[in-house]
């Protein structure tokens, strides 16, 4: 369990109207937020060709959260700020994963790797109040179901590894102008590392990204992905010069669409998707003197 104590300025008797159609107010009478947390992790390894068997699970219970009281004005257009705390407890969130792995030949040059998770979110927030200082809440219940699968394949200096994963979004709200969640993202796709002759190594990935289901059609995306890059070492590994491409058919996008736990967000982020960098990264370590 975990307590955590509102910031000093946030319990400041203080009002900030610089902006007027953007208020915000702090709340001198906040109170501590409680934090329960639990994890369970169970794996079953050295058994028969290689096999394990995992299972992980971890989760928070919220208690007296601190949410944001929003109060709009019809008149002026302007929206007033203040925190406050969401009396009770009704948030929590938790995380869960099954895991398996196994080799599939007598000379484990190939295995299989499966993965199947569960996870589950519900939070609880103050309803926006319009023209009134009312404190209605509502809440927001989200769940994702996915899974996993690879094959890899390893020889001597060549590595593959091929497979994909799909993952169902759920959400729900009590809210009258929520519109309900059921969307899917998946990938598939492979890399693979080769060492070439003269000690290059070759690496290499192509996947596919895709997004269904979402109402707002800019959030039904594909973008196939596909990064290599070369590298060798020299002078007994200190010293590695490296050449690599990202995003080489250029499919990416600067633009970031997100579905959280209250709403739908869109991301702009000033960067370049696509490019290519060389590294020289030189590695040197030095043992401490010996005391006498």
């Amino acid at each position: 369990m975990q307590s955590q104590t509102p910031d000093f300025f946030s319990i400041m008797p203080y009002r900030d109207n610089s902006n007027p159609l953007a208020v915000r107010v702090n709340n001198p009478d906040l109170e501590n937020s409680l934090y329960h947390h639990y994890d369970v992790n169970i794996r079953f390894n050295g058994l028969k060709n290689q096999q394990y068997i995992g299972f992980f699970a971890t989760g928070n219970f919220y208690h007296n959260l601190v949410g944001t009281r929003t109060t709009y004005n019809s008149q002026t257009g302007g929206y007033t700020y203040m925190s406050d705390n969401i009396g009770g407890g009704g948030n929590w969130d938790f995380w869960t994963t099954t895991s398996y792995g196994v080799a599939l030949d007598k000379a484990r040059l190939f295995r299989l790797d499966y993965r199947l998770w569960f996870n589950g979110l519900r939070r609880k927030d103050f309803d926006i109040a319009y023209d009134d200082n009312s404190t209605q809440l509502c809440y927001v219940l989200r769940t994702e179901l996915g899974n996993s699968l690879y094959f890899k394949y390893q020889k001597d200096k060549l590595s593959i590894n091929l497979g994909g994963k799909v993952e169902w979004k759920h959400g729900t709200s009590d809210r009258s102008n929520f519109e309900k969640l059921n969307a899917y993202d998946f990938e598939y796709g492979g890399n693979m590392t080769y060492t070439l002759p003269l000690g290059i190594s070759l690496s290499t990935d192509l996947k596919e990204y895709c997004r269904r289901g979402y109402s707002e059609k800019s959030f039904n995306t594909s973008d196939l992905v596909w990064n290599a890059s070369l590298s060798r070492s020299f002078c007994k590994g200190k010293l590695t010069l490296k050449a690599e491409a990202f995003d080489i058919l250029q499919n990416l996008s600067s633009t970031v669409y997100e579905v959280g736990g209250q709403g739908k967000t869109e991301k702009w982020n000033n960067t370049l998707p696509s490019y290519a960098m060389v590294h020289l990264m030189y590695k040197f370590s030095k043992a401490p003197k010996s005391k006498k």
